[in-house]
C-alpha cells in the first residue's frame, strides 16, 4: 500500500501533464478511428463496384488501406505509452514538448525492444498461460531500463530479467495488489455508470506506469546494495 500512496502523490504532481497527454491521445485516436471507419466503407464500396456478390468482413479487414490505418493506430498507441513512461521518470514540471522530443528521438529503438519483449512473451505463452506470465513479469521493466540506463535491444531485456531475478514473487505480489485495488474501484464505478468506469480506465494507465517505475527504483536499489555488500 505504501507504493500505491507514493504513486498517487507523484500522480497528483504530474496530473496536468497526464490530462494533456490523455487529451492528445483521445483526439488523435478519435481521428484515426474515423479514418478507419471511412476506409472500411470505402473498401466496401470498392468491392461492390467491382461486381463482388458477397462482401465479407475478412475482405474488408485485409484491405491495404485498413491494414495501414490499423498499423498507424498501433504505433500511435505504443508512442503515447512511451511518452507516459518518460513522464513517469521525469521530474514534475517537465514540459510536454521535451517529453515528445525525447519520445520521437528514441521511438525507433524503443519499438524494437517492444517487439522483442512481445515475441518472448508470446513464445512463452505457447507453453500455457503460466510461463507467459512468468516471462512477462521478468521483462516488465525493459522500458525503464531503456530510458534510465540506456540499455537497448536484448540488453534491456537481460537487465530487466536481472533486476527481477530473486524478487519475482515480490514484484508479482505488488502487481496483484494493484490489480485488486484497481478492480475494486472499477467495479464500484461500473455499478454507478459506465462513463466514470471508462474514465477511470484511462486515468489508471499513467498511474500504472508510475507504480511500475517505483518498483523498478526499489529493485535497482536492492541490487546495488547486494553488489556493495561483501
Amino acid at each position: 500500500m505504501v507504493l500505491i500512496k507514493e504513486s498517487f502523490e507523484i500522480y497528483k504532481q504530474k496530473i496536468r501533464s497526464i490530462l494533456l497527454l490523455l487529451l492528445i491521445f483521445g483526439v488523435v485516436a478519435a481521428i484515426l478511428g474515423g479514418l478507419l471507419g471511412g476506409s472500411m466503407m470505402f473498401s466496401a464500396l470498392r468491392l461492390k463496384d467491382t461486381g463482388a456478390t458477397e462482401i465479407t468482413n475478412k475482405a474488408l479487414f485485409f484491405s491495404p488501406l485498413v491494414i495501414g490505418i490499423f498499423l498507424v493506430i498501433g504505433l500511435w498507441t505504443i508512442f503515447i505509452g512511451f511518452t507516459f513512461i518518460i513522464l513517469a521518470v521525469k521530474p514534475a514540471g517537465t514540459k510536454l514538448k521535451e517529453i515528445f522530443q525525447e519520445a520521437w528521438k528514441k521511438f525507433g529503438q524503443y519499438l524494437w525492444v517492444v517487439i522483442l519483449t512481445g515475441s518472448f512473451v508470446i513464445l512463452a505463452s505457447l507453453f500455457l498461460v503460466i510461463p507467459g506470465i512468468i516471462v512477462a513479469i521478468y521483462l516488465s521493466f525493459y522500458s525503464y531500463v531503456f530510458i534510465i540506463e540506456g540499455e537497448k535491444g536484448m540488453n534491456a531485456l537481460r537487465r530487466s530479467w536481472s533486476l527481477v531475478k530473486g524478487n519475482w514473487w515480490k514484484v508479482f505480489g505488488r502487481l496483484i495488489l494493484l490489480g485488486i485495488v484497481s478492480n475494486i474501484i472499477f467495479f464500484l464505478l461500473s455499478s454507478i455508470h459506465s462513463l466514470p468506469s471508462t474514465i477511470f480506465q484511462f486515468l489508471f494507465i499513467p498511474f500504472n506506469t508510475i507504480f511500475l517505475y517505483l518498483i523498478y527504483q526499489d529493485l535497482k536499489k536492492s541490487k546495488e546494495i547486494q553488489t556493495l555488500t561483501p
